[in-house]
């Protein structure tokens, strides 16, 4: 019986960890993958403004080289929160989030291009127009997969606490049958002994 409730409870313990690292993995974790998304965007937008009143190409060139860098941490901050998606709804929400920050990056490199060309008033012009539409789109898409993996790591804790109380639950059924059993067992072997000792005696 011991053997018995010590397997059962090493089974709940499994699920809870099982859980648990889901939560980590697909939950949580990448959670900083939002925000190393959410703040280098932002960052991206402030270097487009230095492009824009860019005075020379040297400063033209540094602020190309920082949006650069940030680019390629947002690309590997997406790459990696990819790996966590779990609903088809959060597949939906990320392929839209793509397509978003294609266009926005689009619209960006016109905007360079025209500062290049030193027609300042039409890259602003484009900048203040398309490119703040789709940097709002884009600022949207991200902020609807943050609410959606939010709510998601939420339900999946709520889950978790609903799988460890039904482990306790469990755990003491067992452990109380346990005790019957061995009640019953022990009155029965005290009988088996006494009452032919009684006979005897």
């Amino acid at each position: 019986l011991t053997v018995v409730v010590g397997i059962i409870g090493v089974l709940q313990i499994r699920t809870i960890v099982a859980a648990d690292t889901y939560l980590f993995e697909k939950m949580t974790s990448p959670l900083a993958d939002l925000i190393t998304i959410a703040e280098d965007f932002q960052r991206v937008r402030l270097q487009m403004r230095n492009v824009s009143t860019a005075s020379d190409q040297a400063s033209l060139a540094a602020a190309q080289q920082e949006i650069g860098r940030l680019n390629e941490e947002i690309d590997a901050a997406t790459a990696s929160f990819d790996k966590s998606v779990v609903t088809d709804k959060g597949r939906e929400l990320v392929d839209a989030y793509k397509d978003q920050l294609g266009s926005y990056r689009e619209t960006a490199d016109k905007v360079i291009d025209l500062v290049r060309r030193g027609d300042r008033e039409s890259a602003l012009s484009l900048m203040n127009g398309d490119g703040a539409k789709a940097a709002a789109a884009l600022q949207s898409a991200v902020d609807g997969i943050v609410k959606t993996k939010i709510d998601l790591s939420k339900a999946t804790a709520d889950g978790n606490e609903a799988t460890g109380s039904r482990a306790v639950i469990l755990m003491l059924v067992f452990t109380l049958i346990a005790v019957l059993l061995a009640v019953i067992l022990a009155v029965f072997l005290s009988r088996s002994i006494s009452v032919p000792i009684n006979r005897i005696v």
